[in-house]
């Protein structure tokens, strides 16, 4: 019972993810992208570092289950609230159950849109940046708690300024995003970041360096993501970008699966403990390496789109 409730657990936050992400693209104009994405990112990281704190609380004070009842609850309140989102454009009037089924010319239509040049690269740059994040959440815990003796409260410590360093600097990232050109160069600082965090956790040289690491890092995650969404919205149409931000999530995903399942394992059995945060480091700079000769390509697709 618990796999087949993870089952539908990632099910839907991953379709919540796909379908805010457009929703907030079909919603906000391209100079207001960054922004928006920006204090939705602060919203979602400020939820992170209260859940991990409620819920343990929660369990402290009452059954173990008590959380899993409290997560329920939210998530009921969400549906409801979520019932009240405007749709992003007035629908056609119903004409029929045949109008339900998708027409073939629409099919192919899909399959191009996520075909092409700017949602392939993309997907490959989100492939590896999801890797590199599975990387740091699997084995950032064990490197810290092996080599530098932290505690459990120490690593909780450590993340939650990594969360609040996103919640504070979310929203002046991402509208500085907005600026013209600055999308792929502010994904590739928000990689450099996540980089030197990785690094610290490499050399460990210290609590207060580590600490500085996840500082500057949770900083870049939403610099990143930001980002990226934003140029999501950028790259596609409306009728298109739901399909688009499914694929690359997807995709991406199977970045999550190989990092966390596959590349931590193999290295720690091979090579030593804090071997997968060198890795990780140079899965980032690679990545930003590639966001940065994506530049000149992605505006010349962008420009081609819009004429």
């Amino acid at each position: 019972p618990m796999i087949a409730l993870r089952v539908m657990q990632g099910v839907a936050s991953a379709g919540f993810v796909v379908g805010f992400q457009a929703y907030v693209n079909d919603r906000t104009p391209t100079h207001l992208r960054g922004l928006a994405h920006g204090i939705n990112s602060s919203a979602i990281n400020a939820g992170v570092i209260v859940g991990p704190l409620l819920g343990g609380i929660l369990s402290q004070r009452y059954e173990m289950t008590t959380p899993f009842w409290a997560g329920a609850a939210l998530g009921g309140v969400c549906f409801f609230l979520s019932l009240t989102i405007p749709p992003v454009s007035d629908h056609k009037p119903f004409s029929g159950w045949r109008s339900l089924v998708p027409q073939g010319d629409k099919i192919r239509g899909l399959i191009s849109s996520v075909l092409n040049f700017p949602a392939l690269s993309l997907s490959l740059v989100h492939f590896l940046q999801m890797m590199s994040l599975a990387i740091m959440l699997t084995a950032a815990p064990l490197i810290t708690a092996e080599l530098l003796s932290w505690n459990a409260t120490d690593i909780a410590v450590a993340m939650g300024l990594s969360g609040a360093a996103a919640v504070i600097t979310s929203p002046f990232l991402g509208r500085l995003s907005d600026r013209k050109g600055s999308r792929l160069l502010v994904m590739a600082g928000g990689l450099c970041f996540m980089a030197f965090e990785a690094l610290m956790i490499f050399f460990h040289p210290g609590t207060a360096l580590t600490y500085a690491g996840f500082i500057i890092g949770g900083a870049g995650t939403p610099a990143y993501f930001n980002s990226f969404f934003s140029l999501i919205g950028d790259m596609t149409l409306q009728e298109e970008r739901g399909a688009v931000s499914g694929f690359i999530g997807s995709f991406a995903e199977w970045g999550s699966i190989i990092g966390s399942s596959l590349l931590v394992p193999l290295l720690w059995l091979n090579f030593s403990l804090d071997t997968p945060m060198g890795v990780n480091f140079l899965i980032l700079m690679g990545t930003a390496g590639l966001a940065l000769l994506l530049n000149r390509p992605l505006k010349r697709y962008f420009r081609e789109d819009n004429q």
